[in-house]
């Protein structure tokens, strides 16, 4: 890419992983205009309603492999991009009839400590003689979505990305050259395997009680998460509810919760109520994000529960992407920059031969057999063939292994 005249490149939809992935082809030097259709990001995308865990060792008991693999790159990723991130780790934490649940994670999952009654206390203060045993990953991390999302759109704002708000946009309507597509459930028309994956939340407030890290609570087979923020709030989540509906939360889930928050510490059961809310996640059959591409569009959806953790590497997929296209665009102008055909001389004549060294392959039916092919004494691989060109005065050479090549 020329940094005289960059790609132009349009992202759709200002959740987690368009901005982040807005942030890094922007890092990688690319013109970036952002189109969010809601007024302010943040307060409809799903990401705003998320708990902010970055828990890929914990998240292992229980998802693919790859969710780790690929996820683990994101602590670093936010360590470097947002000043709110955390990394005090995790606590994984059962009630007494549930100590198998912390032997089927601590066989399953890697990166933890087996944690007993005293370093429950060192850890958590507010915890301690509550719980006898558990499980500590010090490597995890958290951060508030809520001021993630903002940071990022203000990051993005100074280094001069255009953000756009308040209107829905097609493809058809977007004069760039490349567009990412990263709308979740509105792309399903062109994604037609994606649906819909319901989380609700409760947010609460104590003056009581406060916490380092997020919490795993198991109980009664059942795994409800407690994370910290700012002024004594903390944010309680878990569900995963296969329908797209986006209605108000349940009274079953809203109980569900606030037991979980008395089974963990009695003293939040006087703690304050300051939101129940709930949001659809976009998914694929297999759970994971999928970075394909059609045309002009690179469509980036997908996260079921995983847009934290895996949106900076779906955002260096799409950044692959760009950079193939980019490659692929760069040839093609080549292509029609050359002569399709020049005059050279043959076995001793005089013929009219293509340029593209691939498509003289073709002509003299070398293309499907193994041959060696050299231009002005250099070697030119089997992969570059289709971007090499010829011009008068070059010396080509082909040779087959019945002639020693």
């Amino acid at each position: 890419m020329s940094p005289q005249n960059p790609l132009s490149i349009a992202v759709i939809g200002a959740g987690v992983g368009g901005l982040v992935t807005a942030m890094i082809l922007n890092e990688a030097g690319y013109k970036i205009t952002l189109y969010e259709k809601s007024k302010i990001i943040g307060p409809e995308s799903c990401s705003f309603m998320s708990g902010g865990m970055l828990a890929p060792w914990c998240e292992r008991a229980d998802t693919d492999p790859e969710v780790l693999r690929k996820g683990i790159m994101a602590l670093d990723w936010w360590e470097n991009h947002f000043i709110g991130f955390s990394r005090n780790g995790s606590l994984l934490l059962s009630s007494k009839h549930d100590y198998s649940e912390i032997a089927r994670y601590r066989t399953h999952t890697s990166g933890h400590e087996m944690a007993d009654q005293k370093r429950i206390s060192e850890l958590e203060p507010a915890l301690s003689h509550l719980f006898d045993e558990g499980l500590f990953y010090p490597e995890e991390g958290h951060l508030d979505p809520r001021e993630a999302l903002a940071s990022l759109a203000h990051q993005l704002e100074q280094a001069s990305v255009s953000i756009k708000t308040g209107k829905a946009v097609k493809h058809s309507d977007l004069k760039e050259d490349l567009i990412i597509d990263c709308r979740g459930l509105a792309a399903r028309e062109d994604l037609p395997k994606l649906r819909g994956v319901r989380g609700e939340m409760l947010r609460i407030r104590s003056d009581e009680v406060s916490f380092s890290r997020p919490i795993r609570l198991l109980h009664l087979r059942d795994s409800i998460y407690i994370v910290p923020r700012k002024n004594g709030e903390i944010m309680v989540g878990a569900s995963s509810i296969e329908t797209d509906w986006d209605g108000p939360v349940t009274v079953r889930t809203a109980a569900r919760y606030l037991e979980a928050c008395e089974r963990l510490h009695p003293a939040l059961g006087q703690a304050e109520i300051l939101e129940l809310g709930a949001g659809v996640r976009p998914a694929f059959p297999d759970n994971l994000p999928h970075v394909s591409r059609e045309g002009r569009v690179i469509y980036l959806n997908g996260f079921y529960r995983h847009g934290w953790l895996l949106s900076p590497w779906a955002g260096q997929e799409v950044l692959k992407e760009v950079q193939q296209y980019t490659g692929e665009k760069s040839t093609k102008k080549a292509s029609q920059a050359q002569p399709t055909e020049i005059h050279a001389i043959v076995n001793g004549k005089s013929q009219a031969i293509p340029t593209l060294l691939s498509e003289l392959l073709k002509k003299l039916h070398f293309q499907d057999k193994i041959v060696a092919t050299a231009l002005n004494n250099q070697f030119i691989p089997a992969e570059k063939r289709a971007e090499t060109f010829l011009k008068e005065g070059d010396r080509i050479e082909i040779l087959t292994p019945m002639q020693g090549g």
